[in-house]
C-alpha cells in the first residue's frame, strides 16, 4: 500500500490500527495486539476509558487550552487545590530551597508559604 506518510523505517510495512479498547489494539485486518508502548498516559490508564473520553469531550467542548502565563481555567485551579490538600502545613524540614521555577510550584501550591524567606 503507497502512503505519503514518512514512517521512521521507509521499507516497512505497518498494520493500521482502527480502534482500541483498554489496553489492546484492533487492526483494519481484525487482530488483536496488546499495547505496550502506547505512552506512559495510555500504558496506564488504557484506550477509550469511558470516564476520560466524556471528560474529554465535555470540557473540550467548553475550552481546549489556556496557556498558563496569562490565563487560568476552573479546572487547573481544581487540581492545584485538591494537590495543596495533600501537602503538610508546614515546609518539610531540610527541604531544599527550589529553584526558580520550584518557587512558582511552592508559591502557588503553598499558598502560606508565601513571604520571601520561606520560598527563597
Amino acid at each position: 500500500m503507497s502512503s505519503a506518510v514518512f514512517y521512521r523505517d521507509l521499507r516497512a510495512s505497518y498494520p493500521s490500527v482502527v480502534s482500541a479498547d483498554g489496553m489492546y489494539l484492533r487492526t483494519d485486518s481484525g487482530r488483536r495486539i496488546l499495547d505496550a508502548v502506547g505512552g506512559a498516559g495510555t500504558v496506564v490508564l488504557g484506550h477509550a476509558v469511558r470516564e476520560i473520553t466524556d471528560s474529554i469531550a465535555q470540557h473540550g467542548g467548553e475550552v481546549s487550552f489556556t496557556y498558563g502565563a496569562t490565563f487560568t481555567n476552573p479546572w487547573q485551579e481544581q487540581l492545584a487545590e485538591a494537590l495543596a490538600g495533600m501537602l503538610p502545613e508546614d515546609p518539610p524540614t531540610g527541604a531544599a530551597r527550589p529553584s526558580l521555577a520550584g518557587q512558582r510550584v511552592y508559591v502557588q501550591l503553598y499558598p502560606r508559604w508565601r513571604s520571601a524567606d520561606q520560598c527563597g
